[in-house]
């Protein structure tokens, strides 16, 4: 992970140091951006979310994100489906 970002308005967002390939699936609304959103910070996901997110970050241990194929947070960013923890 190269980026966490929490925004004052509550916008949790960060990206990922990918890989050769990098990203290769992504919804058309997040094709020239490499970033994930939390889709509601607010709710008890949305908060477990960037918990683990910033355990991994701290940890310098690796996720894999799923994303869930739509923007409805921000317009160019993917709304994050799954957070995996994955040994280094």
């Amino acid at each position: 992970m190269i980026n966490v970002m929490v925004w004052d308005e509550g916008l949790h967002w960060f990206t990922l140091l990918t890989g050769e390939k990098g990203r290769i699936e992504r919804p058309e609304c997040s094709a020239t951006h490499s970033y994930w959103m939390t889709k509601d910070e607010n709710t008890r996901y949305g908060q477990s979310q960037f918990s683990m997110l910033l355990a991994a970050y701290m940890a310098k241990t690796p996720v894999k994100i799923t994303g869930k194929h739509s923007c409805t947070r921000w317009g160019d960013g993917e709304d994050i489906s799954t957070v995996q923890l994955l040994t280094h």
